[in-house]
């Protein structure tokens, strides 16, 4: 079976991209970051992102190593509760 590509708008049809593991055909690239409205949810995506990143990165300056043997234990703890406990 061959797909047919509508050429519309003066778009040659090597300007096409495609989606990956799909059929559909895309003539323009969005831009995530510039040219869109940010939404209060959006912003606070960000931030959030960006605290938790932050946090990451101050992360070995504050981390201890007992405090990583405990953080071990207690996930080892939770996965052998979670194995034991039966759902209905």
């Amino acid at each position: 079976m061959t797909n047919l590509i509508t050429v519309s708008n003066g778009v040659k049809e090597s300007e096409y991209g495609k989606i990956l593991f799909s059929d559909v055909l895309v003539t323009k690239k969005r831009n995530l970051f510039m040219g869109r409205k940010w939404r209060t949810h959006d912003i606070r995506m960000v931030l959030w992102f960006l605290f938790i990143h932050l946090l990451a990165l101050l992360a070995p300056y504050v981390y201890l190593g007992r405090i990583l043997g405990c953080n071990v234990h207690l996930h080892v703890v939770w996965i052998m509760r979670s194995k034991c406990v039966v759902s209905p």
